[in-house]
This record gives structure tokens, C-alpha cells and sequence, in this order.
């Protein structure tokens, strides 16, 4: 058992696999968009389509391997619901090679259905420079020399 790469300090079988696997639906739009960020993480393209609104999903996600970018960590800032739309805020982390990179997003979600689905968002992504000495992205508190990058 490890700990749900969406950061929620619970076991990924108790958080956000049990949406992933169909298990159970989620019922706010965080809740869709933290199951989204780790199956950004677990490279789950499957899910990602099926929780993707139908006309604004591109056809080709070519999702990067484990190898080539790693999820660090998800913090979300503000999460909104009315009826059947719902906005999230958050910032996602991640290492690709050697380079860092900072994706801030305001997502927005439509509820179709009963099912909350990822309509679209605006993100900004940044380049965030490493050193071996700088503290790790992650939230360890360590050295990226001594976290991600070892």
C-alpha cells in the first residue's frame, strides 16, 4: 500500500484508485481532478479520456512515460461547485530529465449526467531550475540531490 500520489496523506486504494478502477464515482469536482492528477501519475490514459468532456478531448495524448516526467506533487489552492459546473485551482509539480517544471491551473468542470467531467483550463507552466542543492519539489524538505534526483 503507498500513499495516493494526489497528496491527500491517504492510501491510493482508499482515495483515488477506487475512482480509476470505477469503484465509485467522484462526487466533486476535486475530487475529479485529484483521481485525474494521479492517473497523470500512473500514466492511466484510459481514465483520463473517460473523465474528459467528450468535445473538448484531444484525440492524442501521448502521455509521457515514468522515465521521461515524474508527478512530484499536487497542491490545490481553491476548489468551487454550483449545480453542474465547478472550478479547481491548483499548482502540479513535476520532473522531466533534469529540468522542473510548475503548472498552475484553473480548471473548470461540467457535471453531465451525474458524472463530473474536465471541460478545460487555464494553465501557465513555468520552468522551475535545479540544482543539486536546492530543496526538492516534492515537499520532502530535502535536497533535490537527495530526493528526486537520486
Amino acid at each position: 500500500m503507498y500513499a495516493c500520489p494526489c497528496g491527500s496523506q491517504q492510501s491510493f486504494s482508499a482515495c483515488c484508485e477506487r475512482f480509476i478502477n470505477a469503484e465509485q464515482i467522484p462526487k466533486t469536482p476535486e475530487q475529479l481532478m485529484r483521481s485525474r492528477y494521479s492517473a497523470f501519475a500512473t500514466q492511466n490514459e484510459a481514465y483520463l479520456r473517460k473523465t474528459w468532456y467528450p468535445s473538448t478531448r484531444p484525440d492524442d495524448l501521448s502521455l509521457p512515460t515514468d522515465q521521461e516526467q515524474r508527478w512530484l506533487r499536487l497542491v490545490v489552492h481553491e476548489s468551487q461547485q454550483q449545480t453542474n459546473q465547478g472550478r479547481v485551482r491548483f499548482t502540479a509539480y513535476s520532473v522531466q530529465g533534469k529540468k522542473a517544471f510548475i503548472l498552475s491551473e484553473d480548471s473548470l468542470f461540467l457535471r453531465e449526467d451525474g458524472l463530473w467531467l474536465y471541460h478545460s483550463g487555464t494553465c501557465q507552466v513555468e520552468e522551475y531550475p535545479i540544482s543539486r542543492n536546492q530543496a526538492c519539489l516534492c515537499g520532502s524538505k530535502l535536497k533535490f540531490k537527495r530526493c528526486c534526483l537520486a
